[in-house]
């Protein structure tokens, strides 16, 4: 979501990164260091740090290599991702909300803040791209499943 906007923009010699922290709701079943929250109080956790099932699925995507580096925090539901996007030139931060404001005008469950960084914490029970996915997800398995995109998804 944050990268497919600025595709045509990007550096031709450098892939993007993406540091991601979601929280231990989505760290397996299984018990493990990775879902404690005891082990997690004031912890941040790396973990599958080569070879992560989203790096393949998002340079997939993308048609180009993404670096992917997952951790875990001591929260419970969300993720919060900072990507880093080397460009072929700069431009300017106004710029780069244009593009993303043009990119997804009309989308209902993305919501670009300019320069507002987005909270977990201010997030949660949202659906939208900004709490991590969940609302975009939501609408793609909607579409896939021929219902209405927005069918079950509070608003």
């Amino acid at each position: 979501m944050a990268i497919r906007p600025l595709l045509p923009y990007l550096s031709t010699t450098c892939n993007p990164t993406i540091f991601g922290v979601s929280g231990y709701s989505g760290a397996g079943t299984k018990p493990s260091p990775k879902n404690d929250p005891a082990v997690l109080h004031d912890n941040l956790i790396p973990y599958s740090l080569t070879d992560h099932i989203h790096e393949r699925e998002i340079g997939y995507q993308l048609g180009r290599e993404v670096a992917f580096v997952p951790h875990v925090g001591s929260f419970f539901q969300g993720i919060t991702l900072t990507v880093s996007v080397p460009l072929e030139k700069s431009i300017t931060h106004g710029e780069v909300k244009e593009v993303f404001d043009e990119f997804y005008k009309g989308e209902k469950l993305v919501q670009v803040t300019g320069a507002e960084v987005p909270l977990v914490k201010d997030n949660a029970g949202k659906h939208f791209v900004r709490v991590g996915g969940l609302g975009y997800i939501l609408g793609n398995m909607n579409i896939a499943l021929g219902f209405d995109e927005y069918a079950g998804i509070p608003i």
